[in-house]
């Protein structure tokens, strides 16, 4: 079974934005994991600063399977998580 691999940037300013109450989200997922049917296991990752915010991009970063989401909050990963979840099950 694949797994969905969830890398969080832990630079500074993306730390500043709220990047590890992202962190704590996506590890409270494991208690509902029943309930929205997750099978996969979810490796969270925590990175060094990605170094996107010299590009003019706004954090925090997190990349769910390799896809990129600026600007992240715990919301927006989640639902990207849950609609990998689903996918597989088209």
């Amino acid at each position: 079974m694949k797994k969905i691999k969830v890398e969080v940037c832990s630079g500074t300013q993306c730390v500043m934005m709220g990047a590890m109450d992202i962190v704590a989200s996506i590890q409270s997922l494991s208690s509902l994991k029943q309930q929205l049917r997750l099978d996969r296991k979810i490796d969270i990752v925590t990175s060094k600063c990605f170094g996107l915010c010299k590009e003019g991009k706004c954090g925090p970063f997190v990349r769910v399977d390799g896809e990129l989401i600026e600007n992240a909050d715990s919301e927006s990963v989640m639902s990207h998580i849950i609609s990998i979840v689903n996918k597989k099950g088209e």
